[in-house]
């Protein structure tokens, strides 16, 4: 990949300030796969010497008509050769302080994004033996972004804040075939072998908790919570949880510094953070129907339906500063 981007920005007056950004990127890649079908024989699934280009650009206004309030209006352009698509995204915020102490904020945002070159170069099964790149012209999987937040000033030290989202998901790629369940966007390995269009959606959902403090009094900390729902909606007209659907995260990260030695002049110091999220989603498999036909057969109608158990991870820092007086 190549890539190049320019920023510029002109504070007009106290009140008005403008940003304008171009990006341009330039990709490439010589991908081959293939797959042993027994025989000696091999099945083609990628083979190609691919490149394309996509180019962003973004105007930025900002304006505030008052120190408690700031509005900032733009849009960006997204222009892709790969699968020639130009794209309109208008974006917006609003910001509101009072009390010196408490915030409001409400965004909008319209968002995409351009698959992997090697999707668009899949040669997808399209009969006995024949293949063919059928994926070449998926546009991009397209989002709508709208968020409230709330923030309060917690003493000197300390911020509380709290958000709500919703992402609206649209123009997903997402198999063809109105049996199935697959849509890219709960993908983590591997390339789709199926012809898609752009008919998925999907939605998340969710509430975020932050509190943090400054380091202060010997002491620090950030605690986040998130508590979320991701669904979509399959090729089949059903609406699903989502691989990643969670439903849950939360981070705790901290420290504390003692004072020790005859003059207090050494630092022993101790680091925490911790992790804890749901497990990821999986589709059960039909006990009856796998026993009957002696093979792993899933239950589609729970595609997603169960959840691995919740993974936790707890990392510990010890540190010892000794602090010397010079001559």
């Amino acid at each position: 990949s190549l890539r190049a981007s320019i920023l510029l920005n002109s504070k007009i007056s106290k009140n008005h300030s403008l940003r304008a950004t171009v990006n341009a990127n330039f990709i490439t890649g010589d991908m081959f796969s293939s797959k042993n079908t027994g025989n000696n024989r091999y099945d083609t699934l990628l083979n190609s010497k691919a490149s394309g280009s996509y180019y962003n650009m973004s105007l930025q206004w900002k304006y505030k008509p008052a120190s408690a309030l700031e509005l900032i209006a733009g849009a960006s352009v997204l222009r892709s050769d790969i699968n020639d698509e130009t794209l309109f995204e208008p974006r917006f915020s609003i910001r509101y302080s009072f009390d010196n102490y408490q915030e409001i904020a409400l965004g909008f945002g319209l968002h995409s994004r351009i698959e992997p070159l090697s999707v668009y170069n899949y040669r997808v099964k399209t009969g006995t033996t024949s293949r063919d790149e059928v994926n070449s012209s998926l546009k991009t999987l397209k989002s709508m972004h709208l968020s409230l937040g709330y923030s309060v000033r917690a003493g000197d030290d300390a911020n509380v804040t709290f958000e709500a989202y919703l992402q609206k998901l649209y123009d997903i790629p997402s198999a063809v075939s109105e049996f199935s369940q697959y849509s890219i966007i709960n993908t983590t390995y591997g390339l789709p072998d199926l012809k898609m269009d752009n008919r998925g959606e999907g939605y998340n959902t969710g509430i975020e908790f932050t509190i943090d403090k400054d380091f202060s009094k010997g002491y620090y900390f950030i605690f986040t919570t998130s508590l979320f729902d991701s669904r979509y909606k399959a090729p089949d007209r059903k609406w699903y949880s989502t691989y990643f659907n969670n439903n849950y995260i939360f981070n705790l990260v901290g420290g504390k510094e003692f004072s020790i030695g005859n003059s207090k002049q050494n630092i022993f110091g101790i680091n925490l953070r911790t992790f804890l999220r749901g497990g990821y989603r999986f589709t059960p498999p039909d006990r009856d129907q796998s026993a009957t036909r002696k093979r792993v057969v899933y239950d589609i109608s729970k595609t997603y339906g169960k959840m691995l158990p919740s993974y936790f991870r707890a990392d510990l820092g010890v540190s010892y500063r000794l602090n010397k007086q010079g001559k």
